[in-house]
């Protein structure tokens, strides 16, 4: 799994050399047990999730996990949760023959550029041709792209 979703990532945006996996200590003390921990949603995991570096995980450098591209490979290791990171969420799989809106859900494409807020975020009325995207948003009008 590490090397597809560094893959992705390199694929994405090949300037990208680490990512947050949401793989995190949180709660967990680091004297508790050392293979348990938690994805981004809460959710329990444990350390063999990972392809982690030569010394890893090291409790000592941080509680999240961060997957970096050394010497040619994507690795796992441990760094503080603080450092701004790009950021890999896991998401459910959407059918092939649907769109995904920003919350997750998956909606039939006829639902988006309806004018409709299908989604709840607004995600499926974006970049679409025959709508407005821009709109003033202050007293100075500025013009803002809704988010």
């Amino acid at each position: 799994m590490t090397s597809e979703i560094g893959q992705l990532v390199t694929k994405t945006d090949s300037s990208v050399k680490a990512v947050w996996t949401g793989y995190n200590r949180g709660s967990y003390s680091k004297s508790f047990d050392d293979t348990k921990a938690f994805w981004s949603d809460g959710s329990k995991i444990t350390v063999d999730v990972g392809v982690w570096d030569n010394q890893e995980p090291n409790l000592q450098a941080g509680s999240c996990a961060v997957m970096v591209h050394d010497a040619g490979e994507w690795v796992w290791r441990m760094e503080p949760c603080l450092k701004p990171q790009a950021f890999v969420c896991q998401t459910g799989p959407c059918p092939s023959d649907t769109f995904r809106c920003d919350t997750g859900q998956c909606i039939s494409p006829s639902l988006t550029c309806n004018d409709v807020n299908n989604c709840g975020d607004d995600s499926d009325e974006r970049n679409c041709p025959v709508l407005c995207n821009y709109y003033v948003t202050d007293t100075r009008q500025e013009i803002r792209f809704p988010s």
